[in-house]
């Protein structure tokens, strides 16, 4: 035989004998076998076992059935066009239980993953605990019965090692449901009290289209993390203490077109600087809609307070006590707060209550301020009942609203404008789309927002 045709049938012998690592399917099953092949028809019985055989683009696909095991033996990272997936067979429900442990998945120090339809439930602690991981996927999970701890105990846990810089960066959580959890349903960053440069910032994540609810918090992104985006979730009926809200969030976060409603407590709770916040509809939480501060004290001497912060285009609603609270003292400023286009209204008292300190810089241009039980403003210790008392006091105040918004069906919960609402095309000019001669005042006419990436 001719030596090309034998070095041909050789590397054809080589190919069929040891095929390309990566971009194989293997599956598991709570009744296959770990001397089984890891085929469909010879599944797999643990996770664990699993994921030691995998290489960069396989993927595993878990039968119906609940798992009881710690899933931690992530050895190897997947690539960027070859990420390593674990999830459900199409149509099946695998159940990962933590059968009271502390946790159920441990996630260290990996790349590229992508965890999908995993139902995870039943741990003390966190239901997935991730520490140190980049570019990686949670999507369309349910989290849930997760705690209680001796602290807190998280649904999604997006986390880092104190004094590690950029700690988990450039991770999706995406389209999960995550409810009954005894602390936050999704955290980013490590406690608010690491003082630099013990702080792990975890920056670049995005989290969207989740539903969290019965949980202490819903998203919770820690002092020191930034550029973290949290775009179109539904927080509702978090249950959490005096603090609690549907988000929290320091420095540097984006918060755009999620529905935050019936938390009993804030809607969003600001505690940081150069936030923005847009289009979100907030509304029914028990205390304040929107309240934003500075730092807690101890922070003072390293970080700036409360400050930048940009609020556009908000609905903020029946809420039971203030809408909007700009709160500030001589250790917790709030200063150059942006407030435009945002309807403010038909909350329990006050809807706007502005300390002295919190009103230092602060811009209002185009905002609808409406109550019809009297109470409009408490501005610089002076209760206003009017736009005029609030001129006076305040008198870079411009083109502000003192109108019923006329909601489509507020009794039912739908805040949507209608169209002989007095706000149409009443907004000023900020750089988000909108259709018509101008700006809609408010959540900014049910426009979706722009597509985001996944890297």
């Amino acid at each position: 035989m001719h030596s090309k045709f034998r070095y041909f049938n050789l590397l054809l012998i080589i190919t069929l004998a040891f095929p390309l690592l990566g971009q194989k399917a293997y599956f598991v099953s709570p009744n296959g076998n770990n001397s089984n092949d890891g085929s469909i028809g010879k599944p797999w019985q643990s996770i664990n076992y699993a994921l030691g055989k995998i290489f960069p683009g396989d993927t595993i696909y878990l039968r119906e059935g609940t798992y009881f095991e710690l899933v931690n033996n992530f050895v190897r990272d997947g690539e960027p066009n070859k990420w390593i997936t674990i999830r459900n067979y199409p149509n099946e429900k695998p159940i990962l239980s933590g059968n009271g442990q502390w946790t159920v998945i441990e996630f260290k120090n990996r790349k590229y993953y992508h965890f999908q339809g995993l139902e995870i439930t039943n741990a003390v602690w966190s239901g997935f605990n991730g520490t140190n991981y980049h570019y990686c996927k949670i999507s369309n999970c349910v989290v849930h019965g997760i705690g209680p701890s001796s602290g807190t105990a998280v649904g999604i846990y997006v986390s880092g090692t104190p004094g590690k810089p950029d700690s988990s960066t450039h991770n999706i959580v995406e389209n999960n449901i995550i409810y009954d959890c005894y602390g936050e349903g999704i955290y980013i960053g490590n406690d608010a009290h690491s003082l630099p440069p013990d702080g792990s910032p975890c920056n670049f994540n995005l989290i969207r289209g989740n539903e969290i609810y019965r949980c202490v918090d819903g998203i919770d992104i820690k002092t020191g993390s930034r550029f973290n985006r949290v775009i179109g979730n539904h927080i509702h009926d978090c249950n959490g203490g005096e603090y609690s809200a549907g988000i929290i969030v320091y420095e540097h976060t984006e918060i755009d077109s999620n529905v935050i409603d019936h938390n009993i407590n804030y809607g969003i709770f600001v505690q940081g600087n150069h936030n923005r916040i847009t289009r979100n509809y907030i509304y029914k939480n028990k205390s304040y809609g929107i309240l934003v501060t500075g730092y807690e004290s101890l922070w003072n001497n390293y970080k700036d307070s409360g400050d930048d912060n940009v609020i556009l285009n908000n609905t903020i609603v029946d809420n039971g006590n203030w809408g909007m609270y700009l709160y500030g003292d001589a250790n917790q400023d709030s200063r150059g707060t942006i407030l435009k286009n945002n309807i403010i209204a038909f909350n329990g008292e006050y809807q706007l209550y502005a300390t002295e300190y919190g009103t230092v810089g602060l811009v209002l241009d185009s905002n609808d301020w409406f109550t019809q039980t009297g109470k409009l403003m408490y501005f610089r210790s002076k209760e206003c009942v009017d736009l005029t008392e609030l001129d006076a006091s305040f008198g870079a105040n411009s083109k502000s609203w003192n109108v019923d918004p006329e909601f489509e069906n507020r009794d039912q919960d739908d805040y949507r404008l209608k169209s002989t609402s007095p706000l149409i095309d009443k907004g000023a000019w900020v750089d988000l789309r909108y259709s018509g001669q101008a700006p809609e005042i408010g959540a900014f006419e049910f426009l979706p927002p722009p597509a985001i990436p996944d890297t």
